[in-house]
Order: C-alpha cells, then sequence, then structure tokens
C-alpha cells in the first residue's frame, strides 16, 4: 500500500466506502459469524430454556394447546411472556428449519438486522451526513462488552434489540405515520419480554417528562405510551399466564422508591411506588391506567412551566447534561467498553436537545436499577447501547478534529490519526473475537460435555430426569431428558432439598439422598463433571458416587461422567383401604420419606413418622417453608405433636401407609395411636385414631389440626352449606373463633390456591378456630382447628377417629377431587340397627313378659347385678324374643367385681350376653370375656343439644385393650331413660335423636324402665316411639347382628373399575367366608343408570343404595351415565 493509500484511509472524509464496507464486514465475520458457525452450539446460558419452550410451541397448535402440554406432559408451567417462542416455533414451521439450527442463525440474522437499524438511529441523532460516521456508531455498539457477548444469545432481550432501535428510531422522527408504528410496536411488546417492557415503561415515563422541560412541549410520543398501558392491561386479562412475571420483575420499583425514600426522608416515594406498582402491574386495570395517564399529563404541563421559567433565567445549558449524571456502578467502564466511555465524555460539548432528551431519561432509568439490582446489573446497562456507541461517535469525531487542528507536522499527524482508527477496529476485534470465540464456548457447553449429553439421548427414555447442577435444559436439547431443577423443582426448600440430595448423592454416595432424587425429583441418572463439582467445591477424588450400591457407572471421560440409579422395590404388607381405586398411585421410596405423586397431587410423608414434608403439585410446594401438624392433647398430657411421636410399627401397602405408635408419659404408655394415609388418584384421606386402651378412667381427647403456611385467607363450610370467609392478617396475638362447627375448610393465598379439608361424614366436626399472622415470615399465617371430644370424653377401651380428606388447589377444584376420591362408601348396616333395653327393677313377671313379647321384635331384657330377682320365668320364653343382660352402677372397683362373680349363676338359668356398666373399665373387659360377656353397654349420650351430642357420639365400638382388640362390643346407650314418669319432651328426644344421626352409620339403643309396661299410655308412647323408628329405616335388632356386621365389614374390600364420573363397575369380595350377614354400600353420584349381580339396587335421588348378601361372597354394580 502506498504511502498516499495511507493517507486517504487516514481522512474520513475521503475513505472510499466500498474499502469501509470490507473492513466492517471482515471484522463481523472474524467476530461474529466466524465463530458461531465453527462451533455451531447456542450462544448463552438462557438459550437452552428458550429452546426447550420453543420446541414445545413447535409441537402445538395454539397458546391454550402450549399451556395444557406443559401442565399435563411436564408438570410444570412458565409465566414468560410467549411472544418470542411462538415467533421461533412459526419460523421453524414455515422454514422447516430445526430448533437447534434455528439458536444459531436466526441471532446472527437479527444481528444483522440490529446493525441496519442502528445505522438509520444514528443518522437521526448525529447530524453528519457521511455515512461513515454512522458506520462507525454502528461499531462502537457491537463493541461494547455489554452487547457483544449477549447479542448473539437465543433470547428474547436479544430478540428485543431490533425492536427497541426502530422503537427509538421512531420516536425520533415524529410524524403521524412513525407514530402509528410506534405505537403498534409498543403494544406488542407485552407479549414478548416482560423486562423490554418495563424498561420502556421507565424510559417514556422519564422521557415525557425531559422532553416537556426540554422543548417547552408535551411530545406525540404520550399517546403512543398510553395506548401501551391499554394494551398491556388487556393483554395480562387475555393471556393471565404471563402476569406473575410482570409483577415479579417490577419489584424494583418498590426497591428503588424505598431507596429514595430512605435516602430523603420523605415517605411520599415509597407511596408512590406502591401506587405505580399495585395500580399497573399488581392488579392491573383500565381505570388505574387512566389515572397514570392523566397524571402524567399533569406532570408534563407543569414540566413545560418550569421549561419557561428555566430558560428565562438563562440558567440551562445543555452542554453540560452530563453534570447531572449519578456517580455509575465500578464495573461500569468495562461493561459499556473503556474506549467508549473515554469517548463518550470527550463528547460533552456535543450534545445537542435531541440527544440530552434520549440521555437523560436513560441515565435515570439504567444507572439506579443497576446499582440496585446487583449481578442482573448487565441487563440493565445493556440499555445504554441506545446512547453509548453515539457519543462515542461524537467523541471520536471530536479527537479526530482536535488532530487535525492541534497537531501542524502531517507525520505526527498521520501517525496519530492511524493510531487513533487502529484502536476503534482493534478494540472492535479483541472484544468480538474473544467474546465469541474464546468466552462463547466456555459459557454454552464444553465439547466433553456435549457429547456425553448427546450419548445420553440414545439411553432410557425422553420423559426421564436427569440431576445436575449448573446444565439445565443443555439436558432436554442435548440429551433429549428432562432437568427437574429447570422444569419441576420449585425455587426455596424444594430446590435446596434437591441440591443437598445432589451433593450427598455424589459426594458422600448416601443411599437415601439417591432414592429421593429418584422418587421426588424424578432423576434417574446423574451427571458428574467438572461443572457440577465446581458448584459443589469438592473434587474428582472426593466423590463416591461410584462406589455406591445405589447407581450404576454407564459413561466416564476424562471430566464428565453419568451414573444411572438402581431401583429398588419397596416390601409391601398384606394391607389395603376398605375402598380400592383399580386405577391407584403406588408409595415411592424416596430415602427418607415415602413419596406418592399424581397428576392433580404431589405429598412426601416421613418413614417413621407421618410428618407431611410436602403437599402440593409436582411443581408447587404449598406449604413452602412452612408446616402441617396435628396436636393431640390426651387428659393431661398437654398438646403431644402426634408427628413427632415415636412409632413402633410402620405398615406400607401399595397406597396406603399407616403408623401405629404411643403415646406417653414418663415413658409408659398411655394411648395407642394410629395414623393412616390413603392416597387415591385425585386426593388423600387422612385417619388419625386415638386409643383409651391403657387407662381405667375417661380420658378427654382433643385432636387439632395446625398449618403455618403462605396463607392469608380460609373459608369453612357448615354442615348446612353455610360458608364463613375471614381474612388473616399480621398479629402477634391470635384470633379464636368457639362454637364453628364445620365440616370443610379451604385456606388459600391471593391467587385463591391452597388447601382443601373435609371431614368424614363419621368423623367428628371440628368446632373452634384459631389463627394469626406471621409478623416474622411475610404471608405465614397459622391455623388451627380442633375436634373436642371432652364433653363425652373417650371411655376404657374405646377409640375417637378424625377422618379428613386432603386436596389442593382452587377450591372448587379441590373440592371436586375429594368428591371424586370419597363418591363410595362402605357400611355395615343396610337398615339402621336400633336395640331396645327394658329395664326391670324388680322381679320379672309374667304379664310383663307377655306385652313385651307382642312387640314381635328382639328386646334386651336388663336385670340388676346387685339384688336378687328372680328370672326363673323366663325358661319359658324363646331366647329369640329375649336376651339378657345384667346392669351395675357402682363406682367402686372392687365392689363391682364382686357383683361380677355372680354372672355365672344368673347364666345357669338363662345366658346372659350383655352388662350395662357405666363404669366398666380396662379390667372389667377383660373379665367380661372370662364370662363369656361380648357385649357391654358402656355409657350414656346425651340428647343432641346444639351443636353437640349430634353425629359421630353413637358409634358401636369393638373394644381395645392396650393395642389389641377384644371379643368385647361397645355400645352406647342414647339417653334418656324412659319411664312411665317421663314427660313428653323426654320421648320427643328420640325423635331429635334419629334426626341428628339420619345420615350416619350409628346406632339407636334406647333404655326403658319397666314401669312403662306397667302403664297403658306409657306403653302405647313406646309403641308410637317404635313405629317412627321404622318409618327412618330404623330396625330393632339383635346384639349379635350388631357384631356380625361390624366385624364382616373389616372382612370385605371394595375395588371399582373404570373412572368416576365416567362409567365404572364396583367390585364387592368377601376375604373368607362369613355368616351371613347383609352390608350397604353408598354411591353419591349424578344421573346413572345401574345393574347389578348379587346385590339388591335401591336408588334414592342421586344415591345408589346397594344391599349385598355377604355370604355369595362376590357381588358387582355397574354404573352408566345417561
Amino acid at each position: 500500500m502506498k504511502i498516499n493509500d495511507i493517507k486517504r484511509l487516514l481522512n474520513l472524509k475521503s475513505l472510499n466506502i466500498d474499502s469501509f464496507i470490507a473492513i466492517l464486514a471482515l471484522l463481523f465475520f472474524v467476530g461474529f459469524a466466524a465463530p458461531t458457525i465453527f462451533f455451531y452450539i447456542p450462544h448463552g446460558t438462557d438459550s437452552y430454556t428458550h429452546l426447550f419452550y420453543t420446541r414445545i410451541f413447535y409441537e402445538t397448535n395454539s397458546i391454550e394447546e402450549f399451556y395444557n402440554k406443559l401442565q399435563n406432559d411436564y408438570f410444570t408451567k412458565t409465566s414468560y411472556p410467549f411472544g418470542f417462542r411462538l415467533f421461533s416455533s412459526l419460523v421453524m414451521k414455515i422454514s422447516s428449519i430445526d430448533a437447534f439450527s434455528l439458536s444459531i442463525l436466526q441471532p446472527l440474522i437479527l444481528l444483522m438486522l440490529s446493525s441496519l437499524l442502528y445505522y438509520i438511529y444514528s443518522k437521526e441523532l448525529i447530524p453528519e451526513k457521511d455515512s461513515k460516521v454512522h458506520a462507525f456508531s454502528v461499531l462502537f455498539m457491537l463493541s461494547m462488552p455489554v452487547i457483544t457477548i449477549g447479542i448473539l444469545n437465543f433470547e428474547t432481550d436479544s430478540f428485543m434489540f431490533p425492536f427497541v432501535i426502530l422503537i427509538f428510531t421512531l420516536l425520533l422522527v415524529e410524524k403521524p405515520k412513525q407514530l402509528f408504528i410506534l405505537t403498534v410496536l409498543l403494544c406488542l411488546t407485552p407479549i414478548f419480554h416482560a423486562g423490554t417492557y418495563l424498561f420502556l415503561f421507565s424510559f417514556f415515563l422519564v422521557y415525557i417528562i425531559v422532553y416537556s422541560v426540554i422543548y417547552n412541549r408535551i411530545p406525540k410520543a404520550v399517546f403512543s405510551f398510553s395506548a401501551m398501558l391499554l394494551s398491556y392491561v388487556s393483554l395480562v386479562n387475555i393471556f393471565p399466564e404471563i402476569h406473575p412475571q410482570f409483577g415479579t420483575k417490577a419489584l424494583f420499583i418498590l426497591r428503588i422508591s424505598d431507596k429514595i425514600a430512605g435516602i430523603t426522608g420523605l415517605n411520599i416515594f415509597r407511596s408512590i411506588g406502591d401506587s405505580i406498582y399495585g395500580g399497573l402491574f399488581s392488579e392491573p386495570s383500565l381505570i388505574n391506567v387512566f389515572y397514570a395517564v392523566i397524571a402524567l399529563y399533569f406532570l408534563s404541563i407543569l414540566a413545560t412551566k418550569v421549561s419557561t421559567f428555566v430558560k428565562n433565567k438563562g440558567t440551562f445549558s445543555f452542554a453540560i447534561a452530563f453534570a447531572t449524571v449519578p456517580k455509575s456502578p465500578i464495573f461500569l467502564p468495562f461493561w459499556i467498553g473503556p474506549l467508549q466511555t473515554l469517548l463518550s465524555l470527550l463528547s460533552l460539548k456535543r450534545v445537542d436537545k435531541k440527544i440530552t432528551s434520549i440521555l437523560i431519561p436513560l441515565l435515570i432509568i439504567v444507572l439506579p436499577s443497576a446499582m440496585i439490582t446487583g449481578e442482573r446489573g448487565l441487563r440493565e446497562i445493556q440499555y445504554l447501547f441506545l446512547i453509548i456507541p453515539i457519543l462515542s461517535t461524537l467523541g471520536f469525531l471530536q479527537v479526530v478534529r482536535t488532530i487535525k487542528e492541534k497537531i501542524s507536522s502531517e507525520r505526527i499527524r498521520g501517525a496519530a490519526l492511524f493510531f487513533a482508527f487502529f484502536s476503534i477496529f482493534l478494540s472492535f476485534g479483541i472484544i468480538s473475537v474473544f467474546g465469541n470465540a474464546y468466552y462463547h464456548p466456555k459459557i454454552s457447553i464444553p465439547q466433553e460435555d456435549k457429547f456425553g449429553l448427546e450419548w445420553l439421548r440414545n439411553v432410557g427414555s425422553e420423559k426421564e430426569g436427569v440431576g445436575e447442577i449448573g446444565y439445565g435444559h443443555r439436558v432436554s436439547v442435548y440429551a433429549s431428558k428432562i432437568p427437574p431443577s429447570a422444569v419441576w423443582i420449585p425455587a426455596g426448600k424444594e430446590m435446596r432439598r434437591y441440591l443437598i440430595d445432589y451433593s450427598k448423592a455424589v459426594v458422600e454416595g448416601d443411599i437415601d439422598a439417591a432414592k429421593d432424587l429418584s422418587s421426588s425429583f424424578g432423576a434417574k441418572y446423574l451427571i458428574v463433571s467438572s461443572k457440577t463439582l465446581k458448584g459443589l467445591k469438592t473434587s474428582w477424588k472426593e466423590i463416591n458416587l461410584f462406589d455406591s450400591v445405589s447407581y450404576d457407572k454407564i459413561l466416564s471421560s476424562k471430566e464428565f461422567a453419568i451414573a444411572r440409579f438402581i431401583e429398588e422395590k419397596l416390601v409391601l404388607s398384606d394391607i389395603h383401604p376398605e375402598v380400592q381405586l383399580e386405577e391407584h398411585p403406588t408409595v415411592k421410596d424416596a430415602g427418607n420419606f415415602l413419596l406418592v405423586e399424581t397428576k392433580s397431587y404431589k405429598i412426601r410423608v416421613g418413614k417413621t413418622s407421618p410428618k407431611i414434608d410436602y403437599l402440593g403439585t409436582k411443581t408447587e410446594n404449598y406449604l413452602e417453608e412452612g408446616s402441617a401438624l396435628d396436636y393431640v392433647i390426651f387428659g393431661k398430657i398437654k398438646g403431644e405433636i402426634i408427628q413427632g411421636v415415636e412409632f413402633s410399627k410402620v405398615l406400607l401397602g401399595e397406597n396406603i401407609v399407616e403408623y401405629r405408635g404411643e403415646i406417653t408419659k414418663d415413658y409408659i404408655p398411655v394411648a395407642t395411636l394410629i395414623v393412616r394415609y390413603t392416597f387415591y388418584p385425585e386426593a388423600v384421606k387422612k385417619e388419625v385414631t386415638v386409643f383409651n386402651d391403657y387407662n381405667n378412667i375417661r380420658v378427654p381427647v382433643k385432636i387439632t389440626t395446625r398449618f403455618y403456611a403462605p396463607y392469608t385467607h380460609f373459608t369453612t363450610l357448615s354442615e348446612s352449606g353455610e360458608k364463613f370467609n375471614r381474612t388473616i392478617y399480621p398479629n402477634e396475638d391470635y384470633v379464636l373463633l368457639r362454637d364453628l362447627e364445620f365440616r370443610e375448610i379451604f385456606v388459600y393465598n391471593e391467587q385463591r390456591k391452597g388447601i382443601y379439608l373435609s371431614f368424614e361424614k363419621t368423623s367428628p366436626l371440628p368446632d373452634r378456630i384459631s389463627y394469626s399472622g406471621s409478623t416474622k415470615h411475610k404471608g405465614y399465617s397459622r391455623i388451627d382447628f380442633s375436634v373436642k371430644k371432652d364433653l363425652t370424653r373417650v371411655y376404657p377401651g374405646e377409640r375417637v377417629t378424625v377422618t379428613q380428606w386432603i386436596s389442593v388447589g382452587e377450591e372448587n377444584k379441590a373440592k371436586m377431587r375429594i368428591e371424586n376420591s370419597s363418591f363410595v362408601n362402605l357400611h355395615p348396616y343396610v337398615k339402621k340397627p336400633a336395640i331396645l333395653i327394658v329395664k326391670f327393677k324388680e322381679d320379672v313377671n309374667d304379664s310383663i313378659l307377655q306385652r313385651i313379647e307382642s312387640l314381635n321384635f328382639p328386646v334386651v331384657l336388663s336385670i340388676p347385678l346387685h339384688k336378687q330377682i328372680n328370672i326363673q320365668k323366663l325358661k319359658n320364653y324363646s331366647s329369640d324374643n329375649f336376651q339378657l343382660a345384667a346392669y351395675l352402677k357402682i363406682r367402686n372397683d372392687t365392689i363391682r367385681e364382686e357383683y361380677y362373680k355372680n354372672i355365672p349363676n344368673i347364666s345357669k338359668f338363662y345366658p346372659v350376653k350383655a352388662i350395662v356398666d357405666p363404669y366398666a373399665n380396662l379390667r372389667s373387659i377383660m373379665l367380661f370375656e372370662e364370662y363369656g360377656i361380648r357385649y357391654v353397654f358402656n355409657r350414656y349420650v346425651s340428647p343432641p343439644y346444639l351443636t353437640l351430642f349430634d353425629e359421630g357420639e353413637r358409634f358401636p365400638t369393638i373394644a381395645v385393650v392396650r393395642g389389641k382388640e377384644t371379643n368385647v362390643t361397645l355400645l352406647p346407650i342414647s339417653s334418656p331413660t324412659l319411664s312411665a314418669e317421663s314427660s313428653e319432651r323426654g320421648w320427643r328426644e328420640v325423635e331429635n335423636i334419629v334426626r341428628a344421626i339420619a345420615d350416619s352409620n350409628e346406632i339407636i339403643i334406647l333404655e326403658v324402665e319397666d314401669s312403662v309396661f306397667y302403664d297403658n299410655s306409657s306403653f302405647k308412647r313406646l309403641q308410637r316411639t317404635i313405629d317412627f323408628l321404622t318409618k327412618n329405616e330404623f330396625e330393632i335388632v339383635k346384639l349379635e347382628e350388631v357384631r356380625e356386621e361390624l366385624v364382616a365389614i373389616e372382612k370385605m374390600s371394595v375395588n371399582i373399575s373404570g373412572k368416576y364420573p365416567e362409567n365404572f363397575t364396583v367390585n364387592i369380595y368377601s376375604k373368607e367366608n362369613l355368616p351371613e350377614a347383609e352390608i350397604l354400600i353408598k354411591l353419591s353420584i349424578g344421573d346413572f343408570k345401574i345393574s347389578a349381580e348379587n346385590a339388591k339396587i335401591e336408588k334414592r335421588g342421586s344415591v345408589i343404595k346397594a344391599y349385598l348378601n355377604i355370604s355369595s361372597k362376590t357381588a358387582r354394580i355397574q354404573v352408566k351415565f345417561s
């Protein structure tokens, strides 16, 4: 090259445009295109996440189908705006290009488009006709380190670069046609990228005011900004899935306003921040947009007044606008480019109104946000590409002019100009080559890791999970497997658990951690590499993964290895639920926990205790950092946490877990405790049973369920369908609601998602709630609801069982899932059983016996054990009509046991089958077994009063002593005892009892004194009472029928094939040969057609009653919906 050619090269105006374009093209190829094509891997880390979702969009035909596929196939969801992924998937469908190639080529094309648009943008800001000047702006833009390392990423912010440049170009033109296009672009922004929308929102907010000050008029862009706000509100309502992303990203508004309020001491800034965030992002509405636009308009008018005042005072200078710039972060000069920083400072004298109107809003928006957002500051700083290259070009022009004007020596001037040009091209070359040829492959994926993941693609199935740290969706792109950490593991507690499990499995070879990774997180493979070990802060020498019996090494290279989990089958006990669905989930081993996961819920419970560690969906733990606990107060033992009891035995079935343990006091057992979980496809059945089987006294029992979880609302539903709603506020005290009996409760958050609990018909109901919002953990609340059994207490040998159905999600869906799981109920009695006891105070005579016999149903004759009563006349009557019981009401144990010895003597004349003894205790029950007494009327239940003593109080039960069932059945007598002296009110109490237990599976036992049979009017009243029982489907039965059918139901199993609410079949099996008896199945369902084998069917409204003769061993009910 000749000296004259060099001189021309150094003369900016005489430089040949073709030569300049050739130099730019060469630099572009070397710095961007060549490294991308050579390595042929996507740029950046988030690119793989976008690739994953773009592929799913490609496989679907609508936005709705996309979200459904995410939920149904991958058990995950995304709040990320879908525009970029949708656009990319459309390009794939139109061009038939694969997703991987698209992620490499599309950014290159967009880079060229961005360069062209920036060239046009520069012409709007720099009043130079020489096109090479504006090409330098492009050069400065592409050589900003913060741009160089990200502009080729297959990511949304890179995709939005050309849009943002075009928006700013149209903003500067201010002509109707351009403003229309500007408005359209702004309105589309929310569906593409939340970050870009928030940047534009913030920029335009400040730009409109700054513009009004500088130009003394309101910009036309205010109309485009208003349209953008309206569009945002409309789009987040049409696509509510993307709204959470904006709510989260916009939190910086609150942080900045809090910071300003803290510095200035003026709370008004905090209030302004709350208003903007709450009105436009947290709960956006059109009315809030209207208020925001009006407020901005008035602020702009005020700004024009300020402009007039300043100009009149003559104090405003555009040349010193940079003096208002706040101090930038330390790393700012490096990331925008050292050369760009220096040249920008040199351009201060050439800043005009147009540049100032862009510069000041950018500095006000970007710098504070970058400092507050910490590591994400780079994302904020990158928006300075809209002004720094422009200032750098102006600064460079200033350097060139200064060299030409100040240096007289042609040789030195030429050398200085050469150095200036060379510095620019060298800066571009070094930064672009370093960023794309060195930094890009390291940050994307090393070749060895890429080879290992591609090898894994051919192993196993695509639905299997891979445990890793730092790879994310590289696993889904290269290995066609699912990375749980990037797909369905929620942030917080579950992610910490995953990382701890991964660390223990890799470093320690921990078997429980391995099982938990496989069961809880679906990680069937583990990746170990230099990248993951760096995350664990360990080395290859310190890992024990490949020595673990739980893993098999299937790939190993120098710095990359893959291990496959070896699954072990759980050992199951012969334990089954009363009602089994043919399609039911199975319990999985998750290390120290047991895991059940369905499409409707995911729950993780302890292996040795019934603690619920996780309750929610596959992707969301509804407990988050909180807990779900149960407390039992047994007598004077205060607040024993059930989950903290030492359970001696855990029985595990396919979809059932039963924990058996004891409540202790000073290490001495005082009660047996059984907790049982039954897992159905859509809900969980939880039963907590407390036995009073170690005490000889009645004991009050209180069972409390406590949630400490991120919920601020609850709704209860009473038996009558009445709803009660409450919002929970932070409170160091608590609120107590008494006498609030309810059957269902829903605790939920602001999104109206939560945990739904329903108490079964046979369960006592909670009647009090206490709650308080946490003052330490924002959004968390403590909610307690208690079932209190201290009025009737639990008698020796008896039990109390609280049965809850648990479901999660939105209220209506959660309730429906419980109904879909509990629509079949097994009952021991076809007709509601009733027992009539005739209590004799004196000798038994023929006239009374004949009158009793005339009733034509079995009667229990009760005689005092502590008196000598002549019962020899009973021999003349059939045992089919009369059954003999003794009664005794003596507190003293020693005296009572002496009278028990009379039972064998009485039985010589007539067999004694039962005893009425309200003071019977565990020792009494054991003595009764010795004497052949099988039925004990052990307590009296008061008549219903308000919500007391209604349903749940009159169940027959098999006595349990020290954890073992006996042959004694405990039967409750319904008060009052009726006599000839009883008032009409006393007789009517029977009717109240019948109404109270109409839909439950309880028994009515009436005790009447012999005086009723002496008095004609009282006898007729008794007959009317019996008629009332009969009309209400009660049948007076013998004692044996009560026990036989109670025992029989435990020998029955119900299996439901098909699916509710579609056509299904109920199959009933008897586990062994049983005596002749009948049981009842109730199906609460909708409109249907039914047929049956070995069963008598009765249909009443939406309820099927199936009467099954259990001696036939099998029966079938087919249900077909019409």
